[in-house]
């Protein structure tokens, strides 16, 4: 069983790498290739990318210390600093989807939930979107030419997100042992 330590260590660790990918996703959603009605240029951007990198970074070094970083008397400061991080990036990711349209994702779920023919899911999913704003043009039909970037993007995400687990199951002290 690990130690109350090493748990901390972990739970931080798994904090900083949300915050990155919060902190990722925004700079994503203020990208000009993301069909939204706000965006940022490419200093406040590249911004954010970089902090998502150093939070990642973070993470990292929490997870496998070396020498250059000692955590075996880090306190709680750490995880109270990595939570705060988090929150104001999860506040701004919000703001940020306030401000944008409707994700193509919503469309599309509300399209499956429309062929399944069933009125009360149909009337609850619609319900839980945000309402389009006025001028906004309906949806198209016509699949929409920054869908790759977009699906590469959601590949890589997932793709880190499984070497992390990856990594942290197999270094854990339960493998170890095996």
């Amino acid at each position: 069983m690990p130690s109350a330590q090493s748990l901390l260590i972990i739970l931080t660790a798994l904090v900083y790498f949300g915050a990155a990918l919060v902190v990722a996703q925004i700079g994503r959603l203020l990208s000009p290739s993301y069909g939204t009605r706000m965006s940022a240029n490419w200093f406040w951007r590249g911004v954010l990318w970089f902090g998502a990198v150093i939070l990642f970074a973070r993470g990292v070094t929490l997870l496998w210390p070396g020498q250059a970083f000692a955590v075996g008397k880090m306190s709680g400061i750490v995880l109270g600093t990595g939570l705060v991080i988090l929150g104001f990036a999860l506040w701004k990711l919000d703001d940020v989807m306030r401000e944008n349209a409707p994700p193509p994702w919503s469309v599309q779920l509300m399209r499956l939930v429309a062929l399944t023919g069933v009125d009360g899911l149909m009337t609850r999913t619609a319900l839980t979107l945000p309402p389009a704003s006025f001028g906004d043009l309906p949806p198209s039909d016509t699949p929409d030419p920054e869908q790759r970037p977009r699906l590469l993007m959601m590949g890589a995400a997932l793709l880190v997100i499984v070497m992390v687990v990856a990594a942290i199951v197999l270094n854990s002290p339960a493998a170890a042992a095996v």
